[in-house]
């Protein structure tokens, strides 16, 4: 993003945040605690966020399921509709 101009189809802006359209979520790693959830968001980029295991369960996340990445300075979050 340059001059709060999106960088992708669909990207929104709120604030200092970016997030991005409701993408495919490609793979779940799961750790003892934590995951690596990634979400292809266009572009052939590929966004990981490390969340808890309880937030994947809460948020019922599988791979193929659509969910959001939203990108606040160097910390990424996972949210579904």
């Amino acid at each position: 993003m340059r001059n709060g101009t999106a960088k992708f189809k669909g990207e929104t802006h709120e604030g200092q945040r970016l997030q991005h359209p409701q993408r495919k979520v490609t793979e779940i790693v799961k750790g003892a605690t934590t995951s690596h959830v990634r979400i292809d968001i266009g572009g052939g980029v590929i966004v990981t966020a490390s969340i808890t295991n309880e937030a994947v369960a809460d948020l019922a996340l599988e791979k193929g399921k659509q969910a959001y990445a939203v990108v606040k300075a160097s910390d990424v979050m996972v949210g579904i509709d």
